[in-house]
């Protein structure tokens, strides 16, 4: 029990002075005790009281020593026994009341906070909150004073200089303070929810605006002792959002809350939602959610939401004096004031600001409907909600103007001159962009059908994407000449500005794919620009972030051009691009503001190999052909025809090589070589995607065909050249192809011209597309079609079979391109004559060997359907042929029979050479070394993978062709790659909304094979004398 000091006790009796102003309710009948004689237990504890409440009522103790004899008072009582007698319990009940008042005038009173130090000021004393907590906790009738608001504020303004100076303040005092506070405003709004509903709006404003400044610097902190910070600005967040809830007159708050919280109110929500999806600050998603919430009942309360949707006619009447007079304008130009101010991190809040308008809108307008309020407005229920989204564009309209504004100065600005702050904060100023836009994709704001008579919500639209494309070519001007600088934070900044970029392209593709024009190769150019120069910057860490969002935009285009029916268009305007990318030595070339002139040909090249290798576009390409309508199947062909027609004439040069000299030829940034590469890598790549996606079935299998032989006529005449027995065919190929002849000392020599493989290259597998889809579409066509095709292809071993085969003389076993000249030479001699003249040490050159391991492939699986026909029409006793015709059956099956022999051969070279640890003039093989299935990506590194994954997958079509000796050292490779180790691998290059694609590596290939029951059930007698000897 405290005491109190008896000679000061007897002589505050004797003169009571009148409790302080500010005090509460006095209590008279504490002053009285001794009326009450000594009846009854608890009288001398009454005494005792008494002597505690005059203590505290005088002047004669310090206040230290006042909250000392209250704190003790209180703590001696919370350790009491319940069984005393009830008298002395309503005494306490009295006292407490008495405490509770007392200790609320102190901490609300400002001459205490003036006349002492931070160390004794009782706003800061943790005893102090103690008492009040525990005076609630006993009499929850204590009336709570609503100035007890400006002592919360400097609370939080303490503990914000704490955590902004580095200060402990997560030791034993500050911790026992902090955890005070919050535990004795949990037990005052747990009590009633609606304390402070009657505290002034500049009371709250100002302890409001304490909040939020120690929420940003508490947010991002995680030392354990910012928790109970943080859950104390939780605490008076939710008690705020509440107070503005249900506010009497949410119209005379209005303007305080724009003018004094909004500003910090907007920073914190953007801290909270960069942070709310990281590991480190889980608990931000609450805080976030209260801090909308005030937003939401601050500036769209259900009182304020109606006038936000009549703010067209108000800036038309602009000068009528009632509608400049309307409290809502008052936001708008407080936007208006943050962009002029330059408060960017405050702009990025905007798109936030837009989806909780939006969000409180409908939800107010749903809660109408079934009262039918909302419908009484339209005489047609069916057009409300086209007038609801026509306002609702009205007030997007207004959020996105400071924005853009701001956006169309920084596009005037040279980026050289601004710093890593005010990056940061065209950053922040992007977010924005693409949260606004994002909220009108969500809430289907811009319908196109529901536009003006003129148009202006699609102008609108417009102007939008054009201001950020002229932003996007200020920082890309900025990004190449940036590759110089050593500030590593700018150059990490910078592929973040490109990904909101990016995005915002791809946001305008879903709202409304007209906004970007009918010119799609600008599109792609950027694009192109973008990869190749992030591929510049590759071990700066955002721009794998950016790659993805590449990739994304892309697949993006050609998705959103498929649902429109409309596919070709954007896979061949692609194609156009590629034509135009880089060749700006050349002439004829659209001029383009992303220019990569500045970049070396080997970025540029490489990176359009990665982009268009990328998964999430190879997968919307081939996804996009195969929802084609089948009947529009072989249009899709002609139009392939088409383009690559005009890519033929595209490779026609125009300049003199002889004068050029040597480098017009050899040098990879030369007109021939960049022509050659883009023509072999990356086109070849699209026309062959789009080939193999073509989906073939009985109603269209006649059209697919005549399309795919009038492909195939488009380049006969190049690729007849390569597969004739003649001794200057590279020169007359060459000729064909650019349209220049080369002297017959280059001629000669293939290795002096290396970009020769790319072209070689591209016709091989065009060509082999074109067989494969072509037969598909036979083995589909009626019979008396399918017989002629055969014809045409040479082989009638795919279609004809019984009474044709009995005259020899009917058997077309004519070579693998006699399609294209029917006195071709054979595929095995194309083979020597690519290999023993083409520099092996050209880029091109590992592309072509693998395009020949599959050509060999497609030839092996013909030859073994002869050679199993020969073997059935020549069995002892079948008597289908007499003696002369079996002679010549007998002769061709030998030809077909070598021929399988030296293809194989040509193949189990390179199994060899994995053997000795090297593949010929490659890279040593890597068991880590993965592929990602593309040959646009294919390389000396992945070679091996890609060669070794073709020989496994088709190990039944080549074995039975195969000596012991090169089936032994196949199984020795395969045991061997499927023990060794590996490390981890993934394919992390889509971390988008694709999934990755399992990764490719001589290691898996290998246990994939050994788990196939195919080598343990093969009959073929090579195999299992084979295996038997490793």
């Amino acid at each position: 029990m405290a005491t109190a000091i008896p000679g000061a006790a007897r002589k505050r009796r004797r003169s009571q002075s009148p409790a302080p102003a500010g005090e509460g309710q006095s209590e008279p009948e504490l002053s009285k005790p001794r009326l009450g004689g000594g009846g009854g237990g608890g009288t001398g504890n009454g005494w005792e009281n008494l002597d505690l409440v005059l203590s505290l009522q005088g002047k004669e103790l310090s206040l230290e020593r006042k909250i000392e004899l209250a704190f003790n008072f209180l703590t001696t009582q919370t350790n009491r026994p319940n069984h005393d007698h009830r008298a002395d319990t309503v005494q306490i009940l009295r006292v407490v009341s008495f405490i509770g008042n007392w200790v609320q005038s102190i901490l609300i009173s400002p001459e205490n906070s003036k006349k002492t130090s931070e160390s004794s000021d009782p706003v800061l004393d943790y005893r102090c909150w103690a008492i009040l907590r525990v005076c609630i906790e006993k009499k929850p009738s204590i009336s709570i004073s609503p100035n007890l608001l400006k002592s919360l504020g400097h609370v939080a303004r303490n503990g914000l200089s704490r955590v902004a100076n580095g200060a402990s303040y997560d030791d034993k005092e500050s911790f026992d303070l902090f955890e005070q506070v919050l535990g004795c405003m949990s037990s005052v709004f747990s009590i009633n929810t609606r304390t402070f509903f009657n505290a002034g709006v500049d009371l709250w404003a100002s302890c409001a605006i304490e909040v939020i400044s120690l929420a940003q610097k508490v947010s991002p902190n995680d030392r354990s002792g910012c928790t109970v910070l943080w859950n104390l600005g939780n605490c008076l967040f939710e008690q705020f959002s509440s107070f503005l809830r249900f506010y009497a007159n949410p119209k005379n708050i209005f303007r305080t809350f724009v003018d004094r919280i909004l500003d910090p109110l907007l920073e914190l929500l953007v801290l909270l939602n960069s942070q709310v999806n990281s590991l480190k600050h889980k608990q931000d998603g609450s805080m976030l959610k209260v801090v909308e919430e005030i937003l939401s009942n601050g500036l769209f309360h259900p009182q304020h939401v109606n006038g936000y949707f009549g703010l067209k006619n108000l800036n038309k009447s602009s000068a009528s004096k009632d509608v400049i007079g309307s409290y809502h304008r008052h936001l708008f130009e407080r936007f208006k004031a943050i962009k002029a101010e330059n408060k960017s991190v405050m702009l990025a809040g905007f798109g936030y600001l837009l989806q909780l308008f939006v969000r409180r809108s409908v939800n107010q307008r749903a809660s109408l409907a079934p009262r039918g309020t909302s419908m009484q407005k339209s005489s047609d229920g069916s057009e409300e909600p086209h007038h609801h989204r026509e306002s609702l564009f009205e007030v997007f309209m207004q959020f996105m103007e400071p924005l853009i504004l701001e956006c169309k100065s920084f596009s005037e600005k040279d980026f050289a001159n601004l710093g890593i702050t005010k990056l940061v904060e065209v950053h922040c100023m992007l977010k924005s962009v693409n949260k606004v836009l994002a909220t009108v994709i969500e809430e289907k704001i811009y319908v196109p059908t529901e536009d003006t008579l003129e148009g202006s919500y699609f102008e609108f639209l417009q102007d939008i994407y054009r201001v950020l494309v002229s932003m996007a070519e200020k920082m890309y001007e900025f990004w190449v000449s940036a590759a110089h600088l050593e500030d590593t934070s700018i150059k990490k900044m910078i592929p973040l500005l490109f990904a909101e970029i990016v995005d915002a392209v791809g946001h305008f593709l879903e709202i409304e794919y007209k906004v970007l024009g009918r010119d799609l190769v600008k599109l792609w150019l950027m694009i192109f620009a973008l990869s190749a120069t992030n591929a510049s910057s590759k071990d700066i860490k955002p721009c794998f972030l950016l790659d993805s969002k590449i990739s994304g935009l892309s697949s993006q285009v050609i998705c959103t051009f498929s649902e429109l029916r409309q596919v070709s268009f954007s896979i061949f305007t692609l194609c156009d691009a590629v034509r135009t990318f880089k060749a700006a030595v050349g002439a004829g070339v659209l001029a383009s503001s992303f220019s990569v002139s500045l970049l070396s040909s080997d970025k540029c090249l490489e990176s359009l190999a990665t982009l268009l290798s990328s998964n999430p576009l190879r997968d919307a390409i081939r996804t996009s052909i195969n929802s084609m309508p089948e009947g529009q199947s072989s249009r899709c062909i002609e139009e392939l025809t088409l383009d690559l027609t005009g890519t033929l004439k595209w490779m026609i040069l125009d300049v003199d090589l002889e004068a050029q000299g040597e480098s017009s030829l050899v040098a990879r940034d030369s007109v021939f070589g960049q022509r050659a590469e883009l023509l072999g890598r990356h086109l070849s790549e699209i026309y062959t995607n789009v080939l193999e996606s073509i989906t073939v079935t009985t109603s269209n299998s006649s059209l697919v065909a005549k399309s795919v032989e009038r492909l195939v006529d488009a380049i006969r005449p190049n690729l007849c050249h390569l597969v004739r027995n003649e001794s200057n065919s590279s020169n007359e190929f060459v000729f064909s192809v650019i349209g220049k002849h080369i002297s017959n000392k280059r001629g000669s020599n293939g290795q002096k011209i290396p970009s020769l493989s790319w072209l070689y290259f591209f016709f091989f597998r065009i060509y082999m597309s074109c067989r494969s889809l072509y037969l598909q579409s036979i083995g589909l066509m009626p019979p008396d079609l399918a017989i002629e095709a055969t014809e045409l292809m040479g082989n009638s071993f795919i279609v004809c079979c019984g009474k044709e085969w009995i005259n020899s003389a009917n058997i077309l076993t004519e070579g693998y391109f006699a399609w294209i000249d029917p006195n071709s030479i054979s595929l095995f001699d194309v083979i020597e004559k690519f290999t023993q003249s083409i520099s092996r040490n050209c880029s091109g050159f590992t592309l072509l060997v693998f395009i020949l391991h599959m050509a060999a492939l497609q030839r092996l699986n013909d030859l073994n359907r002869q050679i199993n026909a020969f073997d059935f029409l020549l069995e002892d006793n079948t008597n289908q042929f007499d003696k002369e015709n079996s002679g010549d059956t007998e002769l061709l099956k030998e030809s077909s029979c070598l021929e399988a022999t030296r293809l194989t051969s040509f193949m189990m070279s390179y199994v060899r050479l994995l053997s000795s640890g090297q593949v010929d003039s490659f890279q040593c093989y890597d068991i880590n070394a993965f592929w990602n299935l593309s040959l646009c990506s294919l390389d000396e590194f992945s070679f091996p993978v890609a060669t070794w994954q073709l020989l496994c997958e088709n190990i039944d079509i080549w074995s039975p062709h195969a000596s012991k000796k090169h089936l032994k050292n196949f199984f020795s490779n395969l045991i061997k790659f499927s023990f060794l180790q590996k490390r981890s691998w993934k394919d992390v290059e889509n971390s988008g909304s694709q999934s990755s694609c399992r990764e490719i590596t001589l290691h898996n290939v290998s246990v994939d094979l050994l788990c196939d029951t195919i080598i343990y059930d093969r009959k073929t007698p090579a195999i299992c004398n084979a295996m038997p000897s490793l």
